[in-house]
């Protein structure tokens, strides 16, 4: 009997076999499963979304995307950072592409644990064809895309020469006059600065928190002036440098509105003209003859507590007379500037401090990617310096006022897909796709 029994099973075992199904792919099912939910009435199967999603949340989302955008049409991986993890773009019904990050669990039931969507980007591919979508945009709009070298190229613009108010952008220029005086030696990197409690700003940043007296490199503030738009910082830079070393710098770096922009303001000036009993402090600055403005700012406006600039409306006000002005083709030439001054060793850190945060940019797709931009109520500006994978060195700039309130992912994504069509034209191997 027991021989029976092996010769049972050794005959089991000869017998063929149909192969083993290739167990699917968690990742690109869900993608895939996500383009149902995008609807009037959106919803999923109940292990698509981990339970620490908030549902309610997200059906007001999908809802919502649905709206703007209609049905998703098809999703494409364009980036696998991980078996679980990837890029993707996700196409819409009405002409529009979407930037979607996906992270599923590495167990079963491979919920969604992780899920961005960037801002809306026209689904074109063609650079020829952005300055017609920036027209789109309400209000006034400066976009430029320069290629550089000894003669830059304008490759796309849309109001290229107009100045508009930028916001925290103005920082390049303050950047631009520390590397000035690090090339000629009469400053270093590691020199300190102790916090001054005249020069202490709000907030954006953290450094108005730090005690006074706190020592801090001229490094150290520049990185957070530039990656954190710190406002503290800048303003320590500002007059540590001195304000007319900032001011000297704005035709040089390619200004063509460096008188709009003196007396050059401080931040905390600006928060005290501004936010103050509704402006009224700036409306007395701007009725003040233009030489008389400087005075008035050391002698009157340092005076003001800042405390009483929080907690404002912020509503968009006194856009186009009280800001820091730039266009389009001043920012990229600020770029430009920024990338001719700092190929020496003195002056290398300065690209270290514009690629900490590149905004937006997916700086894996470049070479370099540098990034300064600036916001306010009404005013939007974004200003990258970005050298391709191929070695092709660009710039690009992108701003945006109005007065009323800015629907900002418009501006981010028309930006972004910008970048996205640089760094294609420099792919030297086709993206894998699944």
């Amino acid at each position: 009997m027991l021989s029976v029994l092996l010769l049972s099973a050794v005959c089991a075992a000869s017998q063929p076999t149909s192969p083993a199904p290739e167990p699917k792919d968690m990742l690109l099912e869900r993608a895939a499963q996500l383009r149902a939910v995008f609807s009037a009435e959106p919803s999923w199967p109940a292990d698509l979304l981990s339970p620490a999603f908030n549902q309610d949340k997200h059906k007001r989302l999908f809802a919502e995307v649905f709206r703007d955008l209609g049905k998703m049409v098809s999703i494409t991986l364009v980036d696998r950072r991980s078996p679980t993890s990837g890029r993707f773009e996700a196409h819409f019904e009405k002409a529009a592409l979407v930037p979607v990050s996906i992270t599923v669990g590495d167990q079963a039931p491979f919920s969604i644990v992780g899920l961005w969507l960037s801002p809306a980007e026209p689904d074109i591919s063609d650079i020829a064809k952005l300055p017609a979508e920036f027209a789109k945009l309400p209000g006034k709009v400066s976009f430029a895309i320069y290629k550089l070298g000894a003669k830059p190229e304008l490759l796309a613009a849309h109001n290229p020469d107009e100045a508009l108010a930028i916001g925290s952008a103005f920082k390049l220029y303050i950047l631009g006059a520390l590397a000035k005086e690090i090339a000629e030696g009469k400053r270093r990197w590691e020199d300190v600065v102790r916090l001054d409690p005249r020069f202490k700003s709000l907030p954006s940043g953290s450094l108005h928190t730090w005690p006074d007296g706190s020592p801090a490199t001229l490094h150290t503030l520049a990185a957070l002036m530039i990656s954190k738009s710190d406002n503290t910082a800048t303003d320590h830079l500002l007059f540590t440098l001195g304000r007319s070393k900032v001011e000297a710098m704005l035709e040089p770096m390619g200004n063509h509105s460096p008188s709009r922009n003196k007396p050059f303001l401080a931040t905390a000036e600006m928060f005290r003209l501004k936010e103050i009993d509704a402006g009224k402090p700036g409306e007395a600055y701007l009725a003040k003859p233009a030489a008389e403005r400087a005075a008035y700012l050391e002698q009157e406006v340092a005076r003001l507590s800042l405390e009483k600039a929080q907690g404002g409306d912020r509503a968009p006000r006194a856009i186009d007379t009280l800001e820091w002005f730039a266009s389009a083709s001043d920012l990229c030439r600020a770029m430009d500037w920024q990338r001719t001054h700092s190929e020496s060793s003195e002056t290398a850190m300065v690209r270290g401090a514009l690629a900490i945060n590149p905004g937006i940019g997916q700086a894996d797709a470049f070479r370099y990617l540098g990034y300064k931009g600036g916001s306010e109520p009404g005013v939007l500006n974004l200003t990258w310096l970005a050298q391709g994978k191929g070695g092709t060195w660009w710039a690009i700039s992108a701003g945006w006022n109005d007065s009323k309130a800015l629907d900002e992912g418009k501006l981010i994504g028309l930006a972004g897909r910008a970048l996205k069509l640089l760094a294609a034209s420099e792919t030297q191997a086709p993206t894998a796709r699944q």
